[in-house]
C-alpha cells in the first residue's frame, strides 16, 4: 500500500479502459495493492488480455461495440463508476448504492455501456473470465 503522509490522503490511481487494440501495451499499475494482491492482480490482468483480444469479434458482432474492460485501482473507483453505470440502467439511487456495493467485490458487467469493471484490490482468477464472457451475451 501507498505509504500517506499525516494529514495528506493518499494519491489516486486513475483507473483505465482498454480495448482488444490497446489492452496489449497497457501498463496497468498494481504497485499500491498488498504482495499477495498484486500477484493475483498481475495474473487477471494477463488473463484479461487473453480473453479480450479471444473474444473481442464475438462481442463486437453481437453489440456493434469494441469490448472494453475498466481496471479499477481501488473499491472506491469501482464503486464510484459501478454506482454510476447502474443509474444509467434506471436503478434508484438506494438500488445502484446497494448494488454497487455488492458488485464491487470483485467485478461488474454493465449491460448499459456494454463495459467489464474488474476491481484490482479483489480480484480472483475466475473474474475476468467471468465477467468478460457476459459481455457477449
Amino acid at each position: 500500500m501507498g505509504i500517506a503522509v499525516e494529514g495528506e490522503a493518499e494519491p489516486e490511481i486513475p483507473q483505465q479502459t482498454h480495448t482488444a487494440k490497446t489492452i496489449d501495451k497497457a501498463k496497468i499499475d498494481v504497485s499500491h495493492l498488498e504482495p499477495e494482491q498484486q500477484e493475483k492482480a498481475n495474473k487477471v490482468i494477463a488473463d484479461a488480455k487473453r480473453i479480450v483480444k479471444a473474444v473481442d469479434k464475438l462481442v463486437k458482432k453481437g453489440t456493434g461495440k469494441d469490448l472494453e474492460v475498466v481496471f479499477h485501482p481501488t473499491s472506491q473507483t469501482a464503486e464510484k463508476e459501478i454506482f454510476n453505470a447502474l443509474k444509467q440502467e434506471g436503478k434508484s439511487d438506494a438500488e445502484a448504492a446497494q448494488q454497487s456495493k455488492d458488485a464491487v467485490v470483485k467485478g461488474w458487467w454493465s449491460s448499459a455501456d456494454g463495459q467489464v469493471h474488474l476491481n484490482l484490490s479483489t480480484v480472483t482468477k475466475e473474474t475476468a473470465a467471468h465477467e468478460i464472457g457476459r459481455a457477449h451475451v
